[in-house]
């Protein structure tokens, strides 16, 4: 049988286009197993789009004082809190030299808080007119410290500021332990509608016996309980706020070793 010669080009054609059809379709079924990339194309050149990195917020930069502490017969003042991997900042001013020193998370010097590489071994002499910088962490661990006077003295007050990034909402201090009646204040400025705050002893949940707390903003007691409307461990927050105004929580009372817990955004 004898076959022309365009006819033999023709099969050929249709051959070819029929492969192209196919892998056309399968790459545009919406069943198919090949990855889709986006990529921009610039002249000869073919770039695939970055993917966009997220991180979870973190509660940023915040700053609380403690006041109407006394000191006295080489006790100390102990800050627990969970700073970012930025330096935790502290000014501290009494009547005589004092120093802040690596502590555990219940009060204690001798279970230090800070693991080897944090590389907070021993206590650091503070100047009342210097801001003291410690050591950074690895953003991810609970860290106390203590202020302390570098001998022990007479009755002497004290006032402590710290500013720090925080990863979580956790702060804790630990009052100086006395026998004599302890009026101790903590500020600073949520931006929180809500705060937490509980006095409990230590290492326990229970109310602590002896010692009563007042929240207060811009004149005003805080007294309603409801849900924190910012993560935290505590159960239950003080409502109310107004965010941006300062918040002044005080400690009143005697008793044995107190914890007082606070939460804020």
């Amino acid at each position: 049988m004898r076959i022309q010669r365009g006819a033999i080009v023709l099969v050929v054609v249709l051959f070819a286009c029929s492969d192209c059809t196919q892998a056309d379709s399968e790459a545009h079924s919406p069943h198919s197993t090949q990855p889709h990339i986006t990529t921009t194309t610039h002249a000869s050149n073919t770039t695939t789009n970055p993917a966009t990195a997220t991180t979870l917020p973190v509660f940023g930069t915040r700053t609380f004082t403690v006041s109407g502490v006394l000191l006295s017969g080489g006790n100390w003042l102990t800050v627990g809190l969970h700073p970012t991997t930025t330096p935790v900042q502290l000014k501290a001013s009494g009547a005589t030299p004092l120093e802040v020193c690596p502590a555990g998370l219940d009060g204690g010097l001798d279970d230090s808080s800070w693991p080897p590489l944090f590389k907070f071994q021993s206590c650091m002499h503070l100047s009342p007119s210097v801001m003291a910088t410690l050591p950074a962490t690895d953003g991810e661990t609970h860290v106390a410290f203590a202020i302390k006077e570098i001998s022990p003295g007479p009755l002497s007050p004290l006032q402590v500021s710290v500013t720090y990034n925080a990863t979580d909402s956790f702060v804790e201090v630990i009052p100086p332990a006395t026998t004599s009646q302890m009026y101790m204040t903590v500020s600073y400025t949520p931006l929180s509608a809500t705060t937490g705050v509980t006095a409990t002893p230590i290492n326990l949940l229970t109310p602590a016996h002896g010692y009563s707390l007042d929240v207060m903003q811009d004149g005003r007691a805080l007294t309603q309980m409801e849900l924190c409307d910012f993560p935290t461990e505590l159960t239950s927050c003080f409502g109310g706020a107004i965010p941006g105004q300062p918040v002044a929580v005080q400690l009143v009372g005697r008793g044995g070793p107190v914890v007082l817990n606070l939460a804020w955004k």
